[in-house]
């Protein structure tokens, strides 16, 4: 299960990055 975490925390990360996209999508 902790793989799973990194990969989860890495996308995170990447969307962030991308410019915000995580606000975008809980909206």
């Amino acid at each position: 299960m902790a793989v799973f975490e990194l990969l989860s925390i890495h996308n995170i990360a990447n969307r962030v990055v991308d410019g915000d996209c995580v606000e975008d999508e809980l909206m």
